[in-house]
């Protein structure tokens, strides 16, 4: 058995290479900020019967825009740290551990921000 080919196994997933490869970095990007945008507007900026004054309007949107933000570092940080750190070199249970976390943390983060700018509109 060759080595190289024992080592290099693993990274012959079209996964594994659409997460590593250079050539795919500018999809990799467009993705997770599309992902960030559908997570953070959620529907709740074109309701406009729903919260029909002006400054509730431009809350949404501040909160929208906000959540983005967060949504969107959340996932770069486990794009860019997560998955070469441990997921690449075996360490499992603490990738999946870091990413439940990430994943709670938005819930969490959106949550809040929604019950609490938002509902009191």
């Amino acid at each position: 058995m060759n080595p190289t080919t024992t080592i290099l196994a693993p990274y012959s997933n079209p996964l594994f290479r659409f997460i590593s490869d250079k050539k795919y970095r500018w999809l990799r990007h467009c993705l997770f900020i599309l992902l960030g945008l559908i997570l953070a507007f959620k529907g709740d900026i074109g309701d406009a019967q729903h919260y029909p004054s002006e400054e509730a309007r431009n809350t949404i949107l501040k909160v929208d825009v906000v959540t983005f933000v967060f949504i969107t570092s959340m996932l770069y940080l486990l794009m860019m740290v997560l998955i070469p750190r441990f997921l690449f070199r075996g360490k499992f249970f603490i990738f999946f551990t870091g990413a439940f976390v990430i994943i709670f943390l938005i819930y969490v983060v959106v949550w809040l921000l929604d019950v609490y700018l938002i509902t009191f509109i």
